[in-house]
Order: structure tokens, then C-alpha cells, then sequence
């Protein structure tokens, strides 16, 4: 197990994700429903857009309904607003009375949320990066002690 603080350790998971999406390639990919001629159920398959048009098996369908499942440009955005969010929530330091105490700059100064009001409560990681890393709970580098 790698020993990462949480700001890390989430960079490294966006980092990940972000790779996983560039190798995946652009569009989206989707569940689709097709259909038999009386209305029952015929198949469900897995279909790629390719412009306006969904593709299986390099052969153009016209599924009556599609679920995406995956959509780059989305998972991309997605990361790059993560990344914003924890910039905003980094580590910093303070000493009182001999004791250096680490705090979150953005929840420390109270301009976050009602449980995050100054620099003697708040502590980091904040309640912030502890849910960003939840999703990842199963990662074997993830701590325990960041859940809330």
C-alpha cells in the first residue's frame, strides 16, 4: 500500500481515469434496445456513436432506445471539475502555541459550508476530500480514517 495522503491519492485516481477515457476514445458508447417486428423484445447490445449515427460490429443500427454508458467528453469534464474542487481544498499549515496544525485554506476561512468555520475545528483533510475519495473506498490504497 502506497502511503498517500488523500490530495494524492485522489490526483492519482483522476489520473487514472483521466488515461482510461483518453484510451477509450472519443464518443459514446450505450446499452441499446432493439426491437421485433410485433414489439417484443429482440436483443440488447452494446452501440457506438459515430456522428449521428449508432454502430455495432461496423454496421450502422437504428436501435428504439439506447442507455449511454460511457461518454468521454463527460468523463473528462468530470475529472478536470474534480480536479478544480480539490485545488480549492489544499493542505496548509499553522503553528499555535507550538503546535503545527494542518487545516484546509478554503473551509479554514468558513466561505464553504456551516461545518467548516475556522482554523482550530477545521482540520485536513475536510469533509470535502473525504467524499471525493468515497468512491474509491475499494482501492487498495485508500485509508479508512478518511471516511466520515
Amino acid at each position: 500500500m502506497a502511503d498517500l495522503d488523500i490530495a494524492a491519492f485522489l490526483r492519482a485516481r483522476y489520473d487514472e481515469q483521466e488515461i482510461h477515457a483518453q484510451i477509450a476514445g472519443p464518443g459514446e458508447v450505450a446499452w441499446a434496445t432493439f426491437l421485433r417486428d410485433d414489439g417484443t423484445l429482440a436483443y440488447t447490445s452494446v452501440v457506438s456513436r459515430n456522428g449521428d449515427k449508432w454502430v455495432t460490429n461496423g454496421q450502422v443500427v437504428e436501435p428504439v432506445g439506447t442507455t449511454v454508458i460511457f461518454d468521454q467528453a463527460l468523463v473528462l469534464a468530470d475529472v478536470a471539475a474534480k480536479r478544480q474542487v480539490l485545488a480549492m481544498h489544499e493542505r496548509d499549515v499553522y503553528s499555535w502555541g507550538g503546535v503545527n496544525r494542518a487545516y484546509c485554506r478554503k473551509c479554514a476561512v468558513g466561505d464553504s459550508c456551516d461545518e467548516c468555520l475556522d482554523y482550530e475545528t477545521q482540520v485536513w483533510p475536510c469533509s470535502t476530500l473525504s467524499l471525493l475519495a468515497l468512491p474509491y473506498a475499494g482501492h487498495p490504497d485508500y485509508r479508512e480514517e478518511w471516511k466520515l
